[in-house]
């Protein structure tokens, strides 16, 4: 994954804003070297199925510290409650079927509901892309509908579960 090539696009019109960018494939993200599934699954590896960090970067092909970052900011992208908030929004029973939440490390909540949300926005008619976790189509979603790009590296927007935003 991290040896992917990305290509440029330009722009012919010399009054163009944009002049040039970056063409990202429909598994990728913004300055992201590993796709958000790997992400996931990495971080899964740590906080469900206990692996070490240098055991889930070997298997993923990355280092324990790019695994421990991950874990970090997948545990800062949103408010658990928040998230159980809104999935709970749309299905009044809760989470049937999923995992219960309370005791779960912060990024596995994060994870299993970003996860949740997406298959309930996907149920309710909201196009998202498919076959990937849920994380990858929120996030996706996000930047498509709002351009707002979620950092590793800086400070990323907050993740909002406002149902506003995609016609619900």
């Amino acid at each position: 994954m991290a040896d992917r090539e990305r290509r440029r696009a330009c722009c012919p019109a010399k009054d163009c804003p944009w002049r040039s960018w970056t063409v990202y494939e429909e598994d990728t993200y913004p300055h992201r070297v590993f796709a958000l599934d790997l992400v996931v699954l990495a971080v899964s590896a740590v906080v469900l199925a206990r692996a070490t960090l240098t055991a889930a970067g070997q298997a993923y092909g990355c280092s324990r510290d790019t695994v421990r970052r991950w874990v970090s900011w997948v545990a800062g992208l949103a408010e658990p409650a928040e998230l159980l908030r809104e999935c709970t929004r749309l299905e009044p029973r809760g989470l049937p079927g999923g995992l219960a939440v309370a005791g779960l490390p912060r990024a596995a909540a994060v994870l299993h509901l970003l996860d949740r949300l997406a298959d309930l926005l996907a149920d309710r008619g909201v196009r998202l892309r498919p076959r990937c976790s849920g994380l990858a189509r929120i996030l996706a979603d996000q930047l498509e509908r709002l351009g707002a790009v979620f950092w590793l590296t800086k400070p990323s927007p907050p993740l909002r579960g406002d149902l506003a935003g995609v016609g619900l």
